[in-house]
């Protein structure tokens, strides 16, 4: 129906009754600022950017499912988690770093966590110092809660000796009805992944994961718009090139950790 042709549920749904002339009247209301807010809206580029918003979703979910098909190479616990003080992550990720050479020729260059396990690595002692040992503007960035995340970020990874922190703050909502909420993080916060990435073209360097999509103008992950004008019907088409594929081209240029943090601890 027109969006337009019924009185809003929270128009008819108070805890006492609206007199008829108040409810018409704020109809009227809601009715012109409708139809006000209705003309600002292009409907097609909404309907365009909620496909690459779902396109998108779909791609995270894909990438997570591949993470929890690695098996862990370690899974650590108690005094090892990285939000207690007896914790040596500078200590373990030198550890890995040479496991995952000997797995797969090169050491890894970047680092997937959810942001809680970045809050506990970067307030983690031995990182702290490792930190500070480096300079003391990066000693600065994990110690002060307010600075920039992007310092908190390069401080961390210079401390533990890899290229580039990859930090996931996403949250999902698995709820199925519209006004409920159940939420979770996109990415799993107990988890760790060391990988091997390439930015470039070349698929013959070490590296995990490549996603395929089309190649054109405006061309991203997630999808490409292609907008473009229809006489027969007077309207403008929008057509989305949606991601085809990920591409796995080096199973051992991964590594998983768990339980790198135990939620439930704090």
């Amino acid at each position: 129906p027109e969006p337009y042709n019924y009185l809003p549920k929270w128009l008819t749904s108070h805890d006492e009754p609206v007199p008829r002339l108040q409810s018409i009247q704020s109809f009227g209301t809601v009715h012109a600022v409708y139809v006000d807010i209705v003309g600002m809206i292009d409907g097609e580029q909404v309907a365009a950017e909620a496909t690459r918003h779902a396109v998108l979703e779909d791609h995270e979910a894909r990438v997570v499912e591949k993470i929890n098909a690695v098996s862990a190479t370690e899974t650590l616990a108690g005094a090892n988690q990285w939000h207690e003080d007896t914790a040596d992550p500078v200590k373990q990720f030198a550890k890995w770093k040479r496991l995952f050479r000997l797995q797969c020729g090169v050491q890894p260059n970047a680092v997937v966590l959810d942001e809680t396990a970045v809050d506990q690595l970067g307030a983690n002692p031995s990182v702290v110092e490792a930190a500070g040992r480096a300079g003391s503007n990066h000693r600065e960035a994990l110690e002060f809660n307010d600075v920039n995340r992007a310092l908190r970020l390069q401080a961390i990874a210079i401390a533990l000796g890899i290229n580039e922190i990859i930090e996931s703050s996403g949250i999902k909502n698995s709820a199925s009805r519209p006004l409920v909420a159940s939420l979770a993080t996109t990415f799993p916060e107990e988890k760790a992944v060391l990988l091997r990435k390439s930015d470039g073209f070349n698929t013959g360097e070490t590296q995990w994961l490549r996603t395929a999509h089309w190649d054109g103008n405006g061309s991203e992950p997630g999808c490409a718009f292609e907008a473009y004008e229809e006489p027969q019907t007077d309207s403008t088409v929008i057509r989305c090139r949606l991601d085809v594929e990920i591409i796995e081209i080096n199973d051992k240029a991964v590594m998983v950790i768990d339980d790198v943090v135990d939620p439930a601890d704090f």
